[in-house]
């Protein structure tokens, strides 16, 4: 006969008690700890778009013009809607340097550049407006090759890369050089956006174009390698997508100029004749990170889907503020002033 050992093991009921109780404890501990790292990563980016701020504001003070190498007139040539040197580049130029005389040396594909350390790139937004650069040098303060850089901005190489180390999350350019310039990356592995005030410009002209054959504030065309771009960052993001995608994507289209009048101008400085354009904008120099969706004010967003409700373009409105009132997860930061 056999002895009771007083041992049993779970019966089916308990163990699908327990089971469901850890389900339920997943489903609240894991939004919570994705809620977490967002706010993380978001608060990362804002510290670097403050250092990007910080240093436009002393190369201000220090050179008395916005950071900025290329003038805008050279930015927005149409040229460089493909040629992918976009406003961000730009800037960078001006406050981390890396100029210098040697000969373009960039051998290999253009994924290879971003880590080849002896490459020597030339870039710029038209071929007769170039500038060549040491990748090894940017960021540091030390002359390269003749020439002396102050180095406003030393990034961190955790949010500073060429993107086309991955090929299939890149921006979208013609030249090779300029998939190898890295880019500033968010905490989230998105690029971030920059866009400069063409301060030249006469009283009156239209707050937005596409290119500058048309004056304006703010140009389309040098942020054009991002916003055209089918794969970019971190998710591969899709800006053109015509659902899921940003609501500047749209190569060419008026509702990129509609939605860059309703962000960038300023909520509280309407045009006494016509409530509906603003006369001055957010600031001179407009930081933009695409936030943790990877996507330049998504169409899918609460603002999006209002846009996409109305016309496909957000519409400026007199104290209504796109870029912080929660409709967008984009983060915005205004510097060089």
């Amino acid at each position: 006969m056999k002895r009771e050992t007083g041992q049993r093991g779970f019966s089916l009921i308990e163990m699908m008690v327990v089971l469901g109780i850890l389900v339920v404890v997943l489903a609240i501990v894991l939004p919570a700890l994705n809620a977490a790292r967002t706010a993380a990563r978001k608060s990362a980016t804002q510290s670097l778009m403050n250092g990007l701020q910080t240093a436009s504001s002393q190369f201000t003070l220090s050179e008395r013009r916005v950071p900025g190498y290329f003038g805008m007139q050279s930015m927005a040539d149409n040229a460089n809607t493909t040629r992918g040197f976009t406003t961000m580049d730009n800037i960078i130029l001006d406050l981390a340097g890396g100029f210098t005389q040697a000969a373009r040396n960039a051998p290999g594909d253009a994924c290879s550049l971003g880590t080849n350390p002896n490459a020597v790139i030339e870039v710029g937004p038209t071929t007769t407006d170039t500038v060549r650069v040491s990748l090894s040098a940017i960021g540091s303060s030390r002359a390269i090759a003749g020439v002396q850089t102050k180095a406003y901005f030393q990034p961190d190489k955790r949010y500073f890369a060429a993107q086309c180390i991955n090929p299939t999350k890149k921006r979208a350019s013609v030249n090779p050089d300029h998939l190898a310039m890295p880019a500033v990356i968010d905490a989230f592995g998105h690029p971030i956006l920059a866009w400069a005030e063409d301060e030249r410009i006469a009283p009156g002209r239209e707050f937005a174009a596409h290119n500058g054959s048309q004056r304006a504030r703010f140009y389309w065309t040098p942020n054009a390698a991002f916003l055209t771009a089918t794969g970019l960052g971190e998710f591969g993001a899709n800006q053109t997508d015509t659902l899921n995608g940003s609501l500047l994507g749209v190569s060419g289209s008026a509702v990129n100029l509609e939605t860059m009048a309703a962000v960038f101008g300023n909520p509280n400085s309407p045009d006494p004749s016509n409530a509906n354009v603003p006369t001055e904008s957010r600031g001179k120099l407009i930081f933009h990170s695409a936030g943790a969706n990877g996507v330049y004010l998504g169409r899918r967003e609460r603002g999006g889907r209002v846009a996409m409700a109305t016309g496909g373009a957000l519409q400026y409105t007199t104290g209504k503020d796109w870029a912080n009132d929660g409709s967008f997860d984009d983060i915005f930061l205004v510097g060089g002033n």
